[in-house]
């Protein structure tokens, strides 16, 4: 049983990693133009386009940072200090689903590309709550939505290779 559930990850892990990394097309993103092609460097492409540029997005809306990512976000959990309980102070994204976005899921020279959305408002939990519990970490439409039209304050990129 252990061995089928291994095989199982190790399929979900290799599919999602070959999606991320089998697109051939060039499109224009408002930063840059980005060709795709094989093997695609997420992590470069975010260093790059996002953290290097991050004067782009901040004091505007999250929907820019959105449109301009190459590939969609698939999943996300919520940060919320002691010091602001009640609040959601910033988001944790990943183009990877929750349960494959584990830094010690990968190799040691391999990491899943993670960012840090900090919030110019805390958001109040009780506003989140319905989303929250709906979608359980996975992005959707509802949290484009939701965490769209708020003000991005700070970007920053979770470095695992530390």
């Amino acid at each position: 049983m252990k061995s089928k559930i291994i095989l199982i990850t190790c399929v979900i892990f290799i599919k999602s990693i070959s999606a991320l990394a089998s697109s051939t097309e060039t499109v224009n993103l408002g930063i840059a133009n980005l060709e795709k092609k094989l093997p695609f460097d997420t992590l470069q492409w975010v260093q790059t386009n996002i953290i290097n540029n991050k004067q782009n997005f901040i004091d505007r809306e999250f929907s820019v940072l959105l449109n301009a990512l190459p590939i969609p976000l698939k999943s996300y959990y919520t940060i919320s200090p002691e010091n602001a309980v009640g609040n959601i102070t910033s988001i944790g994204v990943s183009f990877l689903p929750s349960f494959e976005a584990y830094a010690d899921n990968y190799p040691p020279v391999m990491f899943p590309v993670r960012l840090i959305i900090v919030w110019q408002t805390p958001i109040p939990m009780i506003e989140y709550d319905s989303i929250g519990y709906a979608s359980k970490g996975v992005w959707g439409n509802a949290e484009n939505q939701f965490f769209g039209n708020r003000i991005v304050a700070d970007i920053f990129l979770v470095d695992f290779s530390r």
